[in-house]
């Protein structure tokens, strides 16, 4: 039998939702809306940051359950929000036959839904990022669940006024030791990278990074780690030229990266016109195609070693035959395009220095 859910709390979202079926073990009941006919999941939380859920209120995302109500009453919070039907990330990663590129194509957009929270204005850190609040639909669209431990950052505060988090996916500062923030979340995301790619070598640098004790050690941003881990593209995303910048050197937050990979792009241009400029000097037709198509297969290699394109690399976990072609066939074609480009420079040189 249902109950309007307004007889006990009087509020006009309220009032077009019905309730169904109270799950058990838990403060969340199933209703839907007369109206409309959703379906959604009602919540009464008595630990929340009430301005969390008013920011999901009004910026919907793609990531995060859309928030169809909420009402704060005697010291609790009441949310309906959508009902995901789905399974969580632990339960999805158990699926036989998972593919590498497809895992890193849950974990971007895993990534994108938490770069949306640390984006709001002001910031909000989740706290509880975990295999077990990520939820895959029957589609295989993620959603990033349970914002009972999310809050409002606020630069002002040295440590946390609540501890929360999970254990062995927790911070070290959320023990107390000082404020969450943004660092907070990047560390529990190592701890799933870990967990999602266990024996994936490419990756074990970046999750110790991530989960560094020390929060100043960890990456600053949600973007960095996915310039980093350098993840395929999802739905509504370029498929190549997303992965051209920033270029490898540039991907952290590591100064001194940065300085080298601005000395050896520095030194590879102008090591490359200098030998291409002694083939024209020499007026060496042969030579000059030496050096092009010497050029050229250095950069394949710097691409392969780098992943700078992410084409060879994502090529190789495709599940078909005809996207892994497709895939070659673009990182063929860009190194062609390149070749031709480098060709008309040193035309260009030739012509105006040489003639």
């Amino acid at each position: 039998m249902t109950e309007n859910i307004s007889d006990k709390n009087t509020n006009n979202e309220f009032d077009f939702f019905k309730k169904l079926h109270k799950l058990e073990g838990t403060n969340q009941t199933i209703v839907i809306n007369e109206l409309t006919n959703v379906v959604g999941i009602l919540k009464i939380l008595e630990i929340y940051d009430i301005e969390v859920y008013k920011y999901l209120k009004n910026h919907p995302c793609r990531y995060i359950p859309e928030i169809y109500a909420i009402k704060e009453d005697d010291g609790k919070l009441y949310v309906i929000e959508e009902y995901i039907d789905g399974i969580t990330l632990d339960k999805w990663l158990e699926t036989p036959d998972l593919t590498n590129y497809r895992k890193k194509q849950i974990l971007k957009e895993i990534l994108l839904g938490i770069e949306f929270l640390h984006k709001a204005k002001p910031q909000i850190i989740h706290r509880d990022i975990k295999a077990k609040n990520i939820m895959l639909t029957k589609d295989e669209n993620v959603k990033i669940i349970d914002y009972d431990a999310a809050r409002i950052y606020n630069p002002n505060l040295t440590k946390d006024t609540v501890l929360m988090g999970t254990p062995g996916n927790a911070a070290p500062e959320q023990y107390g030791f000082s404020q969450s923030d943004v660092r907070t979340d990047i560390y529990a995301i190592g701890v799933l990278i870990n967990q999602m790619f266990p024996d994936y070598n490419r990756y074990k640098h970046i999750v110790k990074v991530c989960c560094s004790v020390d929060k100043d050690r960890r990456y600053k941003k949600v973007s960095t780690v996915i310039n980093v881990l350098n993840l395929p593209n999802v739905a509504g995303e370029s498929q190549f030229f997303a992965h051209l910048f920033p270029p490898p050197g540039f991907r952290s937050d590591n100064i001194v990266h940065g300085i080298f990979a601005l000395f050896f792009y520095c030194f590879h241009f102008v090591f490359t016109m200098l030998c291409l400029a002694y083939a024209a000097e020499k007026r060496k037709f042969s030579l000059f195609i030496f050096f092009l198509l010497a050029l050229t297969l250095l950069n394949i290699l710097f691409d392969i070693l780098t992943d700078y394109t992410g084409i060879f690399h994502n090529c190789m976990f495709r599940n078909t035959s005809y996207e892994s072609k497709l895939n070659m066939f673009l990182f063929i074609m860009f190194y062609v395009v390149l070749t031709i480009v480098i060709l008309i420079i040193m035309i260009c040189i030739y012509a105006i220095f040489f003639l």
